[in-house]
C-alpha cells in the first residue's frame, strides 16, 4: 500500500470519527429541540470566575467565564434551581428573564436556551453535503461513456 493510499485511509477514518462525534452532539441538541419543556426563568446570581482551559480560548477574556445561577418553575409550578456556564462578555444581569429548557424529572438537564453551540450541527450538515457531492461525482463518473483508446 502506498503512502498516499494510507494518507487517504487515515483522512477518511478521521472524517468518520469527527462525523460520529458531531452526530452525537447534534442528536443531543435535537433531543432538546423536540422533547424539552420550556419555562420562563430568572437569573438569580452572576459570578465571574477564573478559568483556564481550551473551551473558552477564543473569547475576549480567556481567563474568565460567567457562572449563572437561575431558577425556573416546572409544569407543576414547583421552583427548581439551575446553573449554567458561558463565556465572559455575555450580558446577563440579576433579575433578567431567560427561557429555560429542561426535561421533566431530570433537574440536571436544565439549561438556558441559546447558550448551546451550533458547531456540531454545522459539521454534520457540511459532512452530509460533502458526502452527497462525492457520491454524485462517483455516480457521474461511473455512468460516463467509456472513451475508445487510440490503439484500436
Amino acid at each position: 500500500m502506498s503512502r498516499t493510499e494510507l494518507l487517504k485511509i487515515r483522512l477518511a477514518l478521521a472524517a468518520g470519527i469527527i462525523f460520529a462525534v458531531s452526530c452525537f452532539y447534534s442528536l443531543t441538541e435535537l433531543n432538546y429541540l423536540m422533547f424539552a419543556h420550556r419555562a420562563q426563568g430568572v437569573i438569580n446570581d452572576v459570578q465571574v470566575v477564573p478559568f483556564e482551559g481550551r473551551q473558552y480560548r477564543h473569547t475576549s477574556d480567556p481567563s474568565n467565564r460567567l457562572v449563572l445561577q437561575f431558577s425556573y418553575p416546572d409544569a407543576s409550578g414547583a421552583e427548581f434551581p439551575g446553573t449554567a456556564t458561558t463565556e465572559y462578555g455575555r450580558n446577563f444581569v440579576v433579575g433578567q428573564a431567560v427561557t429555560i429548557q429542561y426535561f421533566q424529572g431530570d433537574e440536571s438537564s436544565a439549561r438556558i436556551a441559546g447558550l448551546q453551540s451550533m458547531i456540531p450541527i454545522y459539521i454534520v450538515v457540511a459532512s452530509v453535503a460533502f458526502a452527497g457531492f462525492m457520491i454524485w461525482q462517483l455516480a457521474r463518473e461511473a455512468n460516463s461513456p467509456i472513451l475508445k483508446s487510440r490503439r484500436s
